[in-house]
């Protein structure tokens, strides 16, 4: 973990698309702006997915931003890879941002390990996961994707 802070330009950016973000009226507005928001960090996607509200444990669904790979949510959940996913707990107990390799060398069970060998492979890239913490116990994490390499 242990991930820089933000510089000026990374916090302008993100601020930037929260004051727009807050007057957008679509679902299809929000994700173009969110889509030109991560391009301006230099990354190559993100998602936005909520995993509580009201401090009640939700099923990982992408909220908005760009899907994952065609199938992968289907696959997620017909494995039920939730219960091996580390990056799930680690997005509670953490408030900075981690990537995938650092949850995927946290589990020890083969379920875990498997996971992550396939989201690898179907992302072809390595993710940043920013936990988001939301009023009344909400919890939610951004996924950065960037190009294998860059931590």
């Amino acid at each position: 973990m242990g991930h820089a802070i933000l510089d000026e330009t990374t916090r302008a950016t993100v601020f930037r698309f929260l004051q727009e973000a807050q007057g957008l009226g679509t679902l299809e507005e929000l994700n173009v702006r969110f889509k030109d928001a991560v391009a301006a960090l230099g990354f190559t996607g993100a998602v936005y997915i909520r995993l509580s509200a009201d401090g009640h444990a939700l099923p990982p669904r992408p909220v908005f931003g760009e899907a994952a790979p065609d199938g992968w949510v289907d696959h997620y959940f017909a494995h039920n890879y939730a219960r091996f996913d580390t990056a799930i707990p680690m997005s509670f107990q953490s408030r900075d941002p981690f990537t995938w390799s650092e949850a995927a060398a946290r589990g020890m069970e083969k379920g875990t390990r498997t996971l992550f060998g396939e989201a690898f492979e179907w992302w072809n890239s390595e993710v940043l996961i920013c936990p988001v913490r939301g009023i009344n116990g909400g919890m939610s994490i951004v996924d950065l994707t960037m190009d294998k390499g860059r931590t």
